[in-house]
């Protein structure tokens, strides 16, 4: 082959490459033809609602947008119908290489329409969801008694299920039946619930109940001795299904005398076991104590310097507790090991009284602390 005629192939080869290059700019594949940087997507947030009270909510983002915050991208929660403004609701934020995502803190109610929106696209995704199977929450209120001291301080709420958590005072009311009028703001507003959501811890507040302070003065106390009231407790309130307890919860008691006397253990009467036995150890209070006290480590009990595994039984009332071992007493002398903190159903602890006389502040006004007790053989 002549070198002039090598040269024209090369060249005519070289033509074609060319051809074909510029054929395959013009005409790109159509299955990648729609793909776009991440931060020129337009479509709303996306929503996993596998788990309806906690939905998973995602949207793409680019690495251009590394400095901005988290709800500078995303943003969820419950829109004004009126003003279309978005009140955010509290959850948690995760960033992978090219995707944000929010989860809620706190399960999500049924019924409600929730929005995520996509700052940065200006889009929205709206979200809801029924219970298919919502049942009917109970409620039951400690201390239920006839009578209360008139400085009493607190009542604990269980529902049988989970509650919603939002301004729970705006369910319960106080009315004085002597007077026929309801007591106005009777309530401490803080959010006391327990980590289920099934305990509320309902305070009376604490300035208006504790003698000679600010509240007490202007407002006066809230029960009056004497006085006859009603607890009551909206049938509307939901639970976190959805479900209204449907029936109101009323409480009646009378004020009696207010007690400024703290609990004290010198006055507890012990009835003791037989050794060898399981019998419980019942001790008997001088007082009514606080519910919930009772049931989360009111005391324990050793033996020597050995702790004793006991069960822990208060009554109904709070005036007895019984103490079951894991296996039988055995001769020798016990101590009772009691919480300084037990209190009474006004506030007063073994510790000290709830109102403290500020000339008396610094000297000790605790109560005994130990019971020994002896079983012999």
């Amino acid at each position: 082959m002549s070198c002039k005629r090598a040269t024209r192939i090369i060249s005519v080869l070289a033509a074609l490459m060319i051809l074909i290059f510029n054929e395959g700019c013009n005409h790109a594949p159509s299955e990648v033809a729609d793909v776009r940087p991440a931060s020129e997507i337009t479509s709303g947030p996306m929503i996993d609602s596998v788990r309806g009270t906690h939905p998973l909510i995602s949207v793409l983002i680019s690495s251009e947008h590394n400095d901005l915050k988290d709800e500078q991208i995303l943003q969820f929660g419950v829109v004004d119908s009126d003003t279309n403004e978005l009140t955010p609701i509290l959850g948690s934020y995760q960033r992978t290489e090219d995707l944000l995502s929010f989860t809620p803190s706190f399960a999500l109610l049924p019924g409600t329409q929730y929005q995520a929106r996509n700052i940065l696209s200006n889009t929205h995704t709206d979200y809801s969801f029924e219970s298919a199977q919502a049942t009917t929450p109970t409620l039951d209120v400690k201390p239920n008694s006839d009578t209360l001291p008139a400085n009493h301080l607190k009542f604990y709420l269980f529902f049988s299920q989970p509650m919603q958590q939002d301004t729970p005072w705006e369910h319960c009311k106080l009315y004085d039946v002597t007077t026929g009028n309801y007591v106005g703001r009777p309530f401490r507003h803080t959010d006391l619930w327990n980590p289920d959501g099934k305990r509320l811890t309902l305070w009376f507040h604490p300035g208006r109940q504790k003698t000679g302070v600010n509240l007490n003065v202007d407002l006066g106390a809230i029960l009056e001795e004497g006085h006859k009231y009603e607890l009551q407790i909206s049938g509307l309130w939901q639970s976190l299904e959805g479900q209204p307890l449907g029936t109101d919860y009323r409480l009646k008691f009378t004020a009696t005398k207010s007690d400024h006397e703290q609990p004290d253990p010198g006055q507890w009467a012990l009835i003791a076991p037989d050794s060898g036995t399981r019998q419980p150890l019942t001790i008997e209070f001088d007082e009514r104590l606080d519910y919930a006290m009772l049931r989360n480590q009111p005391l324990t009990v050793t033996l020597g310097k050995t702790l004793v595994d006991c069960q822990i039984l208060p009554n109904a009332n709070s005036t007895t507790l019984e103490l079951v071992p894991s296996t039988n007493w055995t001769p020798g002398t016990y101590t009772l090991n009691i919480n300084p903190r037990l209190e009474d159903l006004a506030g007063n602890s073994i510790e000290r009284p709830f109102e403290v006389d500020i000339q008396q502040a610094n000297a000790e006004q605790s109560k005994t602390t130990t019971i020994t007790f002896t079983l012999d053989p």
